[in-house]
């Protein structure tokens, strides 16, 4: 697989005592990698970096100690909220710029929402599609990456046949994932603890940083990802 910057791509996906953690390695030009690590953090987490600055520069990689993701909460058979959160962990807090600037590309931008917490683009307005938008610059014609996540995921209905889907090596997440909370419900039937209530996972990460050629990711990254697993 290739991704828009023209990279090389492979997917390395693993079940964690804390639910499921993804990998994409990025072969680059000049014989490095560039490690992307996802978390998944039972029952409803999902974390995602934003560290590096421009992962196409030659020989000037910046980081920055960026994180971000999202928080799926049911609220009753049909209906979820999710709260989108950033976060630095490290340096200097964000100023309002950056704030303004993250939200907008997002989708959440001033105006964009609602007093009952429900954003303006939605699906009784077909998300504000613009169609010259998408005739001329993006393949969705709609403003805010999580607008888009949100039109494909509100788009399919309250409640999907997943047995009529057809899923490939890179949903292999997915699949983990499933399985994950499949076995927890099994657990929980029979009146066990499920995997990932203890201990604490607060210092769990999503990270990604640019390695050489070879490099064995987990142990090297191991600090950043995870600092207190051994």
């Amino acid at each position: 697989m290739r991704t828009k910057a023209g990279f090389e791509t492979t997917e390395e996906v693993e079940p964690t005592d804390h639910g499921v953690m993804s990998a994409r390695l990025s072969k680059m030009s000049d014989n490095k990698v560039w490690v992307r690590i996802n978390q998944y953090v039972t029952p409803f987490h999902t974390f995602f970096p934003a560290e590096i600055y421009d992962p196409k520069s030659e020989g000037s990689i910046e980081y920055k100690p960026f994180i971000n993701g999202h928080i799926f909460v049911p609220m009753d058979d049909e209906n979820t909220m999710t709260y989108n959160w950033i976060g630095r962990f490290a340096g200097e807090p964000f100023s309002d710029a950056e704030i303004a600037e993250h939200e907008r590309s997002k989708g959440r931008g001033q105006g964009e929402l609602m007093p009952n917490f429900r954003k303006k683009r939605n699906k009784d307005h077909d998300w504000l599609i613009d169609r010259q938008l998408q005739k001329t610059e993006t393949y969705t014609g709609i403003a805010g990456n999580h607008n888009q996540d949100h039109a494909v995921q509100e788009s399919m209905g309250p409640i999907v046949d997943r047995t009529q889907e057809h899923l490939c090596d890179t949903d292999l997440q997915i699949i983990l994932a499933r399985k994950f909370l499949l076995e927890a419900v099994r657990m929980v039937q029979e009146g066990r603890e499920p995997r990932g209530v203890q201990p604490s996972y607060y210092t769990v990460r999503a990270t990604e940083r640019v390695v050489e050629d070879g490099t064995r990711w987990r142990e090297t990254l191991r600090y950043l990802y995870n600092p207190i697993k051994p």
